[in-house]
């Protein structure tokens, strides 16, 4: 028995548009921090997060993924 084979969309990178879905916050020296949830879930974001110290993770970006996070603007 042969299996289907599915053909994959081609997308063109080129075409794609970036968007910044997270929460950030521009330091006063120019670099930037992100704060990514710890929990993508629906229920553990509406009941466990909450009740934790730091809800968030807190991803310092260098000069180099600051600029590029700048010029990310959809």
């Amino acid at each position: 028995m042969k299996k289907r084979v599915v053909e994959k969309s081609k997308i063109n990178l080129l075409d794609l548009i970036p968007v910044r879905n997270i929460k950030w916050e521009k330091k006063e020296d120019g670099l930037i921090i992100l704060f990514k949830p710890k929990f993508e879930h629906a229920f553990l974001k509406k009941y466990v997060l909450p009740r934790l110290k730091k809800p968030y993770y807190k991803i310092k970006l260098d000069h180099v993924g600051s600029f590029t996070w700048e010029l990310c603007d959809g």
